[in-house]
């Protein structure tokens, strides 16, 4: 199952934050979401059990 993990208000944040989650080996996925609201958000999502290990490297680096 996939969570979501951080929630960003463009595509290149998104990819970003995927970007580094790979990094170390975590696979993630990115949404668009709310696509009729100046633009939409994105959410990044991570398997259920990579949760804990993403959500450290967000606050590691401060994104």
């Amino acid at each position: 199952m996939w969570t979501v993990i951080h929630i960003v208000q463009n595509k290149e944040d998104a990819k970003d934050l995927a970007q580094r989650l790979e990094q170390v080996g975590i696979i993630s996925r990115i949404k668009h979401v709310n696509k009729s609201v100046g633009g939409g958000a994105y959410e990044v999502l991570v398997p259920a059990a990579e949760v804990q290990k993403a959500l450290g490297l967000i606050i590691d680096s401060e994104f």
